[in-house]
């Protein structure tokens, strides 16, 4: 399973800049500086959580922020969730979130702005447009940063690898015959790739956007693209929801997730913030050494460098 038989799949790219009005934004309005940031959602609510990377240049416009008694210290960075309060920037970023193809690469805050850097497939244009056109001249909150052809997998990474170093973790662990999604998966080519649309579980579990050589309407599958074989699905197996879960509660960033089937074994593969990587290491053995009949097993981990593309 390559992760590179993916790229290309999603071929357009929207950049989206969002108002946020708290104190918190008021405060990083003061700077210039670039701030991480992935979105959650939890009890039908949507989180931010903010990563302030420790550069020893940070301004002293954050300090206040980083006194807050909700703020985590980790090896990198400082890190803190805050609810979005604003009923129609949730409403922007939900319609997002649920919109056919719809895929996150980035997001982060400049100022007083979250931009939601985001790719999907150029058949479901009427449907972006459609989110866009609801909230275009209508919210002041709202701007269109760009609109254009998607950029390859490996210059996203490699420019956020200049931001903050990356690490690639992937590992495998025997297919499990209980989720739809892997069943299915399990049955068709190894080309077959599935990418995670964001960090949101929805009741179903993860949404994955499946791209396959071959139809699968008639494995169930839903359709997004019957020309180029884009489809979604989710995905929810009891072992890696309960490690992604740890995750979360470390507050460990991860960067696009990955997975494929081949020879009867499921490949995972993500990106880390390498400082983190090893703590994300633990929380992955710990998993999934609990159940030694997964018979996982760790194929690749390496800092993000040109060699890394072979592997993955």
């Amino acid at each position: 399973m390559r992760i590179s038989n993916a790229d290309g799949k999603l071929d357009r790219q929207c950049i989206l800049a969002i108002r946020l009005r708290s104190e918190i934004f008021d405060l990083l309005s003061r700077t210039n500086e670039k701030f991480q940031t992935y979105i959650f959602t939890k009890s039908s609510n949507i989180y931010l959580q903010l990563f302030f990377y420790k550069t020893g240049k940070s301004s002293a416009a954050i300090t206040p922020i980083l006194s807050r008694k909700d703020v985590l210290q980790k090896r990198m960075y400082y890190t803190l969730a805050e609810r979005i309060e604003n009923q129609e920037n949730m409403k922007i970023i939900t319609n997002l979130l649920e919109a056919p193809s719809v895929a996150f690469s980035d997001t982060y805050i400049i100022k007083n702005e979250l931009f939601i850097d985001f790719r999907f497939s150029s058949s479901r244009l009427s449907d972006i447009h459609g989110i866009l056109a609801g909230f275009m001249g209508i919210s002041p909150d709202f701007r269109i940063v760009s609109l254009n052809a998607s950029r390859p997998m490996k210059a996203r990474m490699e420019d956020l690898n200049r931001y903050v170093p990356l690490s690639v973790v992937k590992y495998s662990l025997k297919a499990p015959t209980d989720d739809p999604l892997v069943s299915n998966l399990n049955m068709l080519s190894e080309e077959t790739v599935g990418e995670t649309t964001g960090a949101s579980v929805y009741p179903e579990g993860l949404k994955v956007l499946v791209f396959s050589t071959t139809s699968l309407a008639e494995k169930g599958f839903k359709v997004i693209s019957q020309k180029d074989n884009i489809y979604e699905a989710f995905f929810n197996i009891p072992r890696i929801m309960g490690m992604r879960k740890e995750m979360e509660e470390a507050r460990i960033p991860r960067f696009q997730l990955f997975l494929g089937l081949n020879g009867g074994r499921l490949y995972i593969t993500t990106f880390v913030p390498t400082p983190e990587a090893d703590e994300y290491l633990s929380i992955l053995f710990r998993s999934l050494i609990q159940e030694p009949e997964s018979k996982a097993a760790l194929e690749y981990y390496s800092g993000l460098s040109e060699s890394v593309w072979d592997w993955i």
